[in-house]
C-alpha cells in the first residue's frame, strides 16, 4: 500500500469508494474543493484508490481530520490506521489533531482510541439519534 497526495484526476475514484456520497449532498463538492486545496491523501493498492483522508482547519481553525474513508470491501486491513498515522505525520509542527465520528461508528471509535485519541465532547442533533463524538490528540513532536 502507498499513500500520496490526491490530485484532481482522483476525484471519480475517491467518490466511488465513499459510502456517504449518496446520502450527503455536500460530500462530492467537499471532495472536489479538498482536492483543489491539496488536502486529500489517498491510499493505493496497485494504483487503485482504496481509501482517503481529508485534513483541514474546519474545527475552530484547528487541524481536523474531517474524513477518513476506506473502501467497504477493504475495511479492517489497516488502511484506515495507515491513513490516520500519515495524517498525523503530515502535520509538521502542529501539536494537535481533532476529529469526530458518530456514536454508532464503533469501528472508528476503536481505531481512534487505539491511536491515543481522547473523547473530548459530544454534539447532539447533527444526525438524528446518532450523536457526534469529538476526539482530540496531542501530537508528539
Amino acid at each position: 500500500m502507498k499513500i500520496r497526495l490526491g490530485t484532481r484526476k482522483d476525484s471519480i475514484a475517491i467518490k466511488a469508494i465513499d459510502s456517504s456520497i449518496d446520502s450527503d449532498p455536500n460530500r462530492a463538492a467537499l471532495i472536489d474543493v479538498s482536492l483543489k486545496e491539496r488536502a486529500i491523501r489517498v491510499a493505493l493498492d496497485d494504483s487503485k484508490i482504496i481509501g482517503y483522508s481529508i485534513i483541514n482547519n474546519s474545527f475552530f481553525h484547528r487541524h481536523t481530520l474531517e474524513i477518513l474513508m476506506v473502501d467497504e470491501s477493504r475495511r479492517r486491513e489497516g488502511i484506515g490506521r495507515a491513513l490516520l498515522r500519515n495524517a498525523q505525520a503530515e502535520l509538521g509542527d502542529s501539536t494537535e489533531l481533532w476529529t469526530s465520528t458518530n456514536e454508532s461508528n464503533k469501528l472508528m471509535q476503536s481505531l481512534l482510541e487505539s491511536e491515543g485519541f481522547e473523547r473530548t465532547g459530544i454534539v447532539e442533533n447533527l444526525d438524528l439519534d446518532d450523536p457526534e463524538i469529538i476526539y482530540f490528540k496531542t501530537l508528539e513532536k
